[in-house]
């Protein structure tokens, strides 16, 4: 963990303008960022972020992120194609972690 204060770029008003520019959100917002673990390179420093939403739902609705959820039919297909599990459930497994990553469990139900 880093104890040194984020950059500018870093803070929750200016990463929420960068990724609506980019069209990842539509009017949410990032509300907190939180350092989840840094490192230090020769030449930079790698920080990794968790970012917090003020509507993490909605913001599933995005169809670059709404498209792990899509991933899970292959495995449920398998599934119900009676495909034995060891083939399968790695990659349902990673699946389900990508979508809690995004923060989109809820709409699963």
């Amino acid at each position: 963990m880093t104890t040194e204060p984020l950059p500018e770029a870093a803070q929750p008003e200016n990463l929420t303008s960068a990724l609506r520019r980019s069209g990842v959100l539509t009017d949410e917002r990032v509300t907190d960022v939180a350092v989840e673990n840094a490192r230090a390179t020769v030449l930079s420093k790698i920080i990794r972020l968790r970012l917090n939403y003020d509507r993490p739902a909605k913001r599933c609705r995005n169809p670059s992120t709404a498209s792990a959820l899509w991933q899970i039919a292959t495995p449920v297909f398998q599934a119900g194609a009676n495909i034995p599990t060891v083939i399968w459930w790695n990659n349902f497994e990673r699946i389900l972690m990508a979508v809690d990553d995004l923060g989109c469990r809820e709409l699963l139900g």
